[in-house]
């Protein structure tokens, strides 16, 4: 499970790296064959929309609650924690450990 959670991280991470080109294309794109006002509102709305939806690193006012590198960031934590049992544990296992009590599954 850890190695496709893993292999689906570095999917997003490409994904990411995807739009953000794709949205530097798009304002290249609009910047220098139409430029005026059709830029001018595009850059204003939907480009700064996108971007800010999609990293911190913008340079726009402002934020989304929640970007895309919030989600990579807690699907990295969410990788990190499968190999920490204490992650996934209930307050009573993490109890009896903690009391050095023997785990009732060990047979």
């Amino acid at each position: 499970m850890h190695e496709l959670k893993a292999e689906a991280l570095d999917r997003l991470k490409e994904i990411q790296g995807e739009k953000l080109e794709l949205l530097d294309e798009a304002d290249r794109i609009l910047r220098h064959d139409f430029g005026g006002m059709i830029y001018e509102r595009a850059r204003s709305y939907w480009l700064a929309h996108m971007k800010i939806a999609l990293t911190k690193e913008h340079g726009y006012l402002g934020g989304s609650m929640c970007d895309f590198e919030d989600t990579l960031k807690e699907a990295e934590e969410d990788l990190e924690d499968e190999f920490d049992p204490a992650a996934h544990a209930t307050p009573e296992e993490i109890a009896a450990n903690e009391a050095g009590a023997p785990d009732e599954d060990a047979s």
